[in-house]
């Protein structure tokens, strides 16, 4: 048998992308060359960089870099994570809380080899895609079956999934262009974005491997270092909240009740209290105090109500502070204009045939 052997230009490939050969070496990569059938075959002077895709221990297929950044798997390869084997490291899982950095408690899953090994050198545990990152199709979908997720571009993660459920963060290093940002949307997606983080790359560099080589391992290492949470929607943390001044309240106009209650804008009040005790009395004396003492409009919906004569009779009661059947002529048109110009009362329209809701 040939051995598989790391040789000169496999070497070189490795140095002049600033990864240690040796860690090569330790995945079990090497050389190879085409045969006259087409099939490469491992050669210590060959120019082709053969990557073995392992699980658990065993070599379930091989992808192949020859030159120029041509890619191709050997034919009837799993379609699995290069170095999916990390995925099984006890330092990941749910319940394991060592106090470590978080990229050494975390899996870095990366778009391409070079980045997978550049972060395996930085003391990350790392796994790569194992055939780069798809086109983004042109119609979206997120209603793929079973069926299609275990043979489509994703079947990687499909047959990964139970080892995947257990792992507590991934850190998606993936490159800075189009793809990768595809790539990455459906990694998040699929594993959580609650597990997940994302890393930023200084200015012109595309991936893990453009910022060793053109930084140092320094700041290759601090972008997996800095990988900050994808956002949730809905949740928060204290920093995104803009500093407000204090909140405002205003009076009632009741002494008695403003030591238990002021209102502030924004705000919602909910009013709750036994049938016929007085609830909406009150809510309208409230709405005529905060108009006169601080400008405040009301509209008021009343469904059980009628507005005439009803609420009509209610409010000008309340606004002139005597019985309806007392007052004047000019005392009722006073009532009236008062309440017409701070009160809209929202009814129901019977010439409208839609439904009725409190959308604005």
């Amino acid at each position: 048998m040939v051995p598989r052997t790391l040789g000169p230009i496999g070497v070189a490939a490795m140095e002049k992308r600033g990864i240690n050969p040796e860690t090569a070496v330790r995945f079990n990569i090497y050389t190879g060359s085409k045969n006259a059938a087409g099939e490469v075959e491992p050669d210590e002077a060959g120019n082709i960089l053969v990557f073995p895709i392992e699980e658990h221990g065993v070599v379930v297929g091989e992808k192949y870099r020859g030159p120029d950044k041509k890619f191709w798997q050997r034919k009837g390869s799993k379609q699995t994570f290069i170095g999916s084997d990390a995925l099984d490291a006890p330092v990941l899982r749910m319940d394991f809380n060592p106090g470590q950095e978080l990229h050494a408690q975390s899996l870095v899953i990366t778009e391409g080899e070079p980045d997978w090994l550049t972060a395996v050198d930085l003391g990350a545990i790392a796994v790569t895609v194992p055939a780069g990152a798809p086109s983004r199709p042109k119609e979206k979908r997120d209603d793929e079956t079973d069926e299609e997720e275990s043979s489509g571009k994703f079947e990687f993660l499909y047959h990964n999934r139970d080892r995947l459920k257990h792992i507590k963060r991934f850190i998606i290093c993936v490159d800075n262009d189009e793809p990768g940002q595809y790539l990455a949307e459906e990694l998040v997606r699929r594993l959580g974005a609650s597990r997940c983080y994302f890393v930023g790359y200084p200015e012109g560099c595309k991936d893990l491997n453009d910022v060793l080589t053109k930084h140092g391992p320094e700041a290759a290492y601090a972008v997996l270092r800095d990988a900050k949470p994808y956002p949730l929607k809905g949740v928060y943390s204290l920093a995104d909240y803009p500093d407000r001044p204090p909140v405002t309240t205003y009076s009632t106009g009741w002494d008695s009740i403003d030591t238990l209650y002021k209102p502030f804008l924004p705000s919602f009040t909910v009013v709750t209290g036994l049938p016929g005790s007085g609830k909406s009395t009150w809510v309208m004396n409230l709405c005529v105090k905060l108009a006169e003492l601080h400008g405040w409009k009301a509209a008021i919906f009343s469904p059980e109500m009628p507005v005439v004569p009803h609420l009509r009779d209610k409010m000008r009661r309340i606004v002139s502070g005597k019985d309806v059947e007392s007052l004047s002529a000019p005392q009722l048109a006073h009532a009236d204009r008062w309440i017409n110009e701070n009160l809209v009362f929202i009814d129901f329209d019977v010439a409208d045939n839609d439904d009725q809701d409190l959308t604005l």
